[in-house]
């Protein structure tokens, strides 16, 4: 679904997308031509392909080069000052930031650090290129994070006064999202299924409501109760994406 989007996105500003397919575990030779490859300005891998430790090993082969997302490891000896390359925001942060310069929401998020019993709950599917760095991301900024996958809920919390944060599974096998609802202040939710939907009236008034979902995960009167609600703003983290690609193509040319 997310690779279909960019797709469709990347067509309409002229930007060429290919969408290669690494079903096999021994693929790892493809990412490794596409890092060599200098007509290639940038890579997404959609992850998780395969178990965790795979897909951890496949993403450590992506280089910086056409890392657009930012998260590849950086070298593990030292590098003299004119041979760093920049470091960049994934897209994930880049496209909330974005759209938090035009919102109180940032306001709202550096409260909670500070109050702590701030709330945030997030329904997008617990996947390494989005909602675990997303997850992690909110949660160093001071929020908890309830992160609500089909089959657990997990809560981030930042560690301390750290830029940290730790993991933990909820104490309910399976709590129920209009209890987790209704105590949160902002609600991210990126499920790809028309379906699923978050029930307004188990929304906590005056809730901020952001939908990366391009099948729209929010009922039709979520604005009688949100304070703020802003959809599709995945559009804006793909655009993201193709910003980075620009800047990597200017880095490395």
């Amino acid at each position: 679904m997310y690779a279909d989007m960019t797709a469709r996105a990347c067509k309409q500003a002229e930007v060429v997308f290919d969408k290669v397919d690494l079903s096999s575990p021994e693929d790892e030779a493809k990412i490794l031509e596409i890092n060599d490859d200098m007509a290639v300005d940038g890579l997404i891998v959609y992850f998780p392909l395969f178990d965790a430790l795979r897909d951890a090993e496949l993403r450590a082969l992506i280089a910086p080069r056409v890392d657009v997302e930012g998260r590849s490891s950086p070298p593990t000896l030292p590098r003299p000052p004119c041979t760093r390359a920049l470091r960049w925001p994934s897209c994930v942060r880049s496209s909330r930031a974005r759209w938090e310069s035009t919102t109180r929401t940032r306001r709202s998020v550096t409260a909670s650090a500070a109050r702590r019993s701030r709330s945030l709950t997030d329904t997008t599917p617990r996947s390494e290129t989005v909602g675990r760095p997303l997850a992690g991301m909110l949660a160093n900024d001071g929020a908890r994070v309830y992160s609500v996958d089909i089959d657990s809920t997990h809560v981030y919390e930042r560690d301390g006064d750290a830029d940290r944060h730790t993991v933990s599974v909820h104490s309910e096998v399976k709590p129920a999202l209009a209890s987790l609802l209704a105590e949160s202040d902002i609600v991210v939710t990126a499920v790809p299924g028309a379906s699923f939907k978050v029930p307004t009236a188990a929304l906590r008034p005056g809730a901020i409501c952001i939908d990366l979902s391009e099948l729209g995960n929010f009922e039709a009167d979520v604005r009688d109760r949100a304070g703020i609600f802003a959809p599709r703003l995945g559009s804006v983290t793909i655009l993201m994406l193709k910003v980075n690609a620009f800047v990597l193509r200017m880095q490395h040319q």
